[in-house]
């Protein structure tokens, strides 16, 4: 008898034991879970169309469009895309040679005040849908690009935007840029198509870029050379702003869905996704502008 109590005794002590760890590592799991949702996580959602969203948060997931989970929430009307180019420090000396240019300081500034204010940066097909009107946008909603793929961008700006967490859209001119030999944090920075080889001048009208009187099969060629280079991208800066009816529907052959201009104004459902507007952002743009930009 004095053996049996023994053994049960040690059984009940092994199970509490195993009892216990588990629960440890069940609560851990949650824990893990909350704070760093990654691997194996799935969230069933309806966006307004009463269509079902599965996201699976395989990295820690793009922060999910928040009126896709409660409809109710302020949604935008339009949507701000802004347009940068140069970028200088003063802190070192730097100075802009033209308005085309921005303060390092500047821009950390005005990222600071979008995080602050708790804007939201959609993704090039959350901009194409809400274009279409598929789906909405949260209110402050707001896409950051650059031109040109300048190496200041990369170095003042992106390490600017790693601090504050922001995306950003960097439009290259392949024939200049490589997007495989930019050292970059492509997290946050997605290459998009500035033309391969037509950022230049050669023809009469608007600005004199050479897009608006190019050859068609020329014009095709080189936008589908850029986005072999891009590895697909499907989003076109136009040159210098110039456009024609054909330039537009050369990009829609070329498997382009979106396209933005230099034309000042926000995005809006119902417009050409072809010839969207953008706000220029210059050397002159302090805070106080650049918040009445957004409003």
């Amino acid at each position: 008898m004095p053996n049996n109590r023994k053994r049960r005794s040690h059984i009940k002590i092994v199970f509490a034991t195993i009892l216990g760890c588990l629960t440890i590592g069940v609560i851990t799991l949650f824990i893990c879970q909350i704070l760093f949702p990654r691997i194996n996580i799935t969230t069933k959602l309806t966006d307004n169309n009463q269509n079902t969203i599965i996201v699976k948060a395989e990295e820690p997931a793009k922060p999910l469009n928040p009126t896709l989970i409660d409809p109710n929430l302020p949604q935008a009307t339009s949507l701000p895309i802004l347009m940068y180019h140069f970028f200088y420090d003063s802190a070192t000396g730097g100075t802009g040679e033209d308005g085309n240019w921005i303060d390092a300081k500047t821009f950390d500034e005005q990222m600071k005040y979008l995080v602050d204010n708790k804007y939201y940066f959609p993704t090039w097909d959350e901009v194409d849908k809400f274009i279409a009107g598929e789906i909405s946008l949260p209110e402050n909603s707001i896409v950051i690009t650059a031109d040109d793929g300048n190496p200041t961008f990369f170095n003042l700006a992106v390490p600017i935007l790693t601090k504050y967490d922001v995306p950003a859209t960097s439009f290259l001119i392949t024939s200049w840029t490589d997007p495989k030999n930019v050292t970059t944090n492509k997290d946050l920075i997605t290459f998009m198509s500035h033309s391969h080889a037509m950022h230049k001048g050669g023809c009469e009208g608007g600005k004199g870029g050479l897009f608006r009187c190019l050859d068609r099969d020329k014009a095709i060629t080189d936008l589908k050379t850029s986005r072999e280079i891009i590895s697909g991208g499907e989003v076109f800066c136009y040159p210098f702003g110039d456009y024609t009816d054909q330039s537009v529907q050369e990009l829609k052959e070329a498997g382009f869905k979106i396209a933005v201009t230099t034309e000042y104004g926000k995005a809006e459902p119902g417009m050409n996704p072809l010839l969207l507007p953008r706000i220029r952002i210059s050397q002159n743009t302090n805070l106080t502008s650049f918040i009445n930009a957004l409003e």
